[in-house]
């Protein structure tokens, strides 16, 4: 088993959020090509009009189980409105768990 304080002390979280970035883009951008008219946009060029605020975070699960990561891309349109967040969830070692993806 993991010891998380440990972990966290010798990784390099810069690293973890540059590849967990380059992960979840990818399954976002897939998501927005199919669903972007749940976000209210009308044309799918107007995707790349869209920010993006990600944050970071690591989920504690419960007793003996191994913590997650989880990058959430909080969507924005070109006018600062949100729109809505995507959540990609990983292991430590960035196998896939779970996603989230919510239209406001």
């Amino acid at each position: 088993m993991i010891n998380l304080p440990d972990y966290i002390k010798e990784s390099n979280i810069e690293y973890i959020q540059h590849r967990l970035k380059d992960i979840a883009s990818i399954s976002l951008k897939k998501i927005l090509n199919k669903h972007y008219t749940e976000l209210g946009i009308k044309y799918k060029k107007d995707i790349k009009n869209l920010s993006f605020k990600e944050q970071l975070s690591i989920i504690l699960t419960g007793f003996n189980t191994e913590p997650v990561f989880q990058l959430c891309f909080y969507i924005y349109d070109e006018n600062d409105f949100y729109l809505g967040y995507y959540q990609h969830l990983t292991d430590l070692d960035f196998n896939y768990v779970d996603e989230f993806f919510v239209a406001k």
